[in-house]
């Protein structure tokens, strides 16, 4: 599974490898990996070694959202298609070769855990523990400390844990930091680093490093190779400038244009300009083209909608994620009333109209599994053959598989998000929206999970000085888990 090990000297070791022999050989591992670094394939392969060392091994995949979740099934079935390829075509054991069922489930942590009517009340805990042997979390960035501490007490003392996510990224909204805390600082012993060897082939002097154990010791490991983004890329340079810090080399760099996928307009109204609205619209054009030319072909309006999000700091205010969705809808809308396409329904127990046209972009707001709609979930609004609006999904384009707008309790318009809500997500281009004034949310984590939602190109709006207090001001959230963490692994 992880072929071409390098030799002793080599600078460059598979990460993803010594991720895995890792977290196979301890009982609690945090893995950490910006996007495109092998974190769902890293994934996979640990639940192929897992298996094949014990097929009844008991595995449950979570996620702190019901969208994390489906996502973490999704991205882990389509993996599991590329490397069953890959695998057939080597000389791999046939035993590995029968481990590449997955899971059937995800779930979120308060579903795994039996979440009660009593919001801090769990089926599962100390006295009753999990039903598993190995516990997998992605986008443990978004847990706060109550839920870890709960999730990790409902483990039994002889499963293994691993959570992953990105230390650099945006943390739960509640209290702590916790992942950022408790990757911060990799670290392994001799012992442990000898032990890796001989399992991985991979020589500790490539990746051995003598830093102080001022973190979890052998607990932690960082996937230090991005196969998304070519090394000095655009994308890849304005990120580790924000990790670094370095405002002033930024901002230089934005401002001579010595970037071709990256464009930023220095946008000091309090409202959008003429310009930055354009810029924020033009993007959404490919969407409205097909909306014309062929609204019937879900597949392609998907596509184009994924190709392209806005994401904003802030829900409220004039640069805020409303503003933005009430700018761009009112756009998309104006071109289907030219067309006649525009309808007014009332729902059943509503008392308002609302305003609906096909191609309207919603999300929903909260999980729904009678219907299968989790939060965060984004659809497109069309009408039926009645002409009353459905909305489909991405996972279920055929007719049958729509569902009535009258059906969802709660959702709004999201052709803009707030960065938060787009964590886990990917975008060919995303166009970031800052305040024009000093906000306590904008800081380097919000800009570094912004700028690494998108894949090939970023627009930025926002002003020199917000873009400089943001990149300065960095998160410090100290929850004091390390040292309770370390106690329970030591």
């Amino acid at each position: 599974m992880f072929p071409q090990q390098p030799k002793a000297g080599d600078a460059k070791p598979d990460w993803q490898a010594l991720a895995v022999a890792l977290a196979i050989n301890r009982g609690f591992t945090l893995i950490s990996g910006g996007p495109g670094t092998g974190k769902t394939t890293s994934v996979l392969k640990l639940i192929i070694c897992a298996k094949y060392m014990d097929p009844q091994c008991r595995i449950r995949l979570a996620a702190p959202t019901g969208k994390a979740a489906s996502r973490m099934l999704e991205a882990l079935s389509k993996a599991a298609e590329d490397i069953g390829q890959t695998t057939e075509r080597s000389t791999v054991a046939e035993g590995i070769r029968t481990t590449l069922e997955l899971p059937k489930e995800a779930f979120t942590v308060h579903r795994l855990l039996g979440a009660s009517s009593h919001a801090d009340r769990f089926h599962y805990d100390r006295d009753h523990p999990l039903p598993l042997d190995l516990l997998i979390v992605d986008e443990a960035s978004m847990l706060d400390l109550a839920l870890t501490v709960q999730l990790i007490e409902a483990v039994p003392s002889t499963a293994r844990i691993v959570l992953l996510g990105d230390k650099d990224q945006l943390a739960a909204v509640e209290a702590g930091a916790v992942f950022a805390e408790l990757s911060a600082s990799p670290c392994l012993s001799i012992a442990c680093c000898e032990q890796l060897e001989q399992i991985t082939g991979i020589s500790a002097t490539s990746y051995q490093h003598e830093s102080p154990p001022d973190g979890l010791l052998d607990n932690v490991i960082w996937l230090r190779h991005n196969y998304r983004f070519a090394k000095h890329s655009d994308i890849d340079d304005l990120i580790g400038l924000i990790n670094q810090g370095d405002a002033k080399t930024l901002i230089a760099r934005l401002k001579s244009g010595s970037y071709q996928n990256i464009n930023w307009h220095d946008d000091t109204l309090p409202a959008l300009s003429g310009y930055a609205k354009a810029l924020l619209l033009e993007p959404m054009a490919d969407y409205i083209k097909q909306l014309d030319t062929d609204r019937q072909d879900l597949f392609s309006l998907f596509d184009r909608l994924r190709r392209y999000k806005i994401l904003c700091a802030e829900r409220d205010g004039p640069r805020g994620v409303e503003a933005m969705n009430q700018l761009v809808n009112e756009a998309v809308q104006m071109e289907q009333r030219a067309r006649g396409h525009a309808k007014r329904e009332r729902f059943v127990g509503d008392a308002a109209h609302r305003t609906w046209y096909p191609g309207q972009c919603i999300m929903v707001l909260r999980n729904d599994y009678h219907l299968g709609r989790f939060n965060g979930d984004i659809g497109i609004v069309m009408a039926n053959t009645q002409g009353h609006p459905v909305v489909y999904f991405p996972d279920a384009l055929e007719p049958d598989k729509a569902i009535s707008l009258s059906r969802l309790s709660d959702y709004e318009l999201s052709f803009a998000l707030t960065v938060h809500k787009a964590q886990g997500s990917e975008f060919d281009h995303i166009c970031l929206v800052l305040p024009n004034k000093t906000s306590p949310v904008v800081n380097k984590s919000l800009l570094y999970t912004a700028i690494s939602r998108a894949k090939k190109s970023v627009s930025i709006i926002a002003s020199e000085a917000s873009l400089f207090e943001a990149i300065a001001r960095p998160v410090k959230r100290y929850s004091g888990i390390r040292s309770r963490i370390a106690a329970l692994t030591s």
